[in-house]
């Protein structure tokens, strides 16, 4: 049997296969449906990844990624969006704090 793989197959298995360079795991633990907001930087052939993957109750809901030509522009966008994710006087009621990665496994 041939089994035809699609775009988001490939997408799933890329990730599996490649580490990210910076990643960090968010959580709002006062946030009834259990927020979360992970942030990683990604090399690929010409630049460099900025992808976002939030959600809540275990469950992703939204996958955003930024495009950048040299790893200092990425490390400066994902430090951009660190800081705001953490920053306690932001508007947003998600108050969020970083989770170690030894506990997001």
């Amino acid at each position: 049997m041939f089994y035809q793989h699609t775009k988001t197959d490939l997408y799933k298995e890329r990730e599996k296969t490649m580490s990210p360079l910076q990643h960090v795991h968010l959580k709002d633990e006062n946030s009834p449906q259990k927020a979360f907001y992970d942030l990683w930087i990604q090399k690929i052939s010409d630049g460099y990844l900025v992808c976002k993957a939030s959600g809540a109750n275990g469950k992703v809901l939204n996958k955003e990624s930024w495009f950048r030509e040299t790893k200092q522009e990425a490390e400066e966008k994902f430090q951009r969006i660190l800081s705001n994710k953490l920053n306690p006087n932001r508007k947003s009621p998600r108050k969020y704090q970083m989770i170690p990665s030894s506990l997001t496994a």
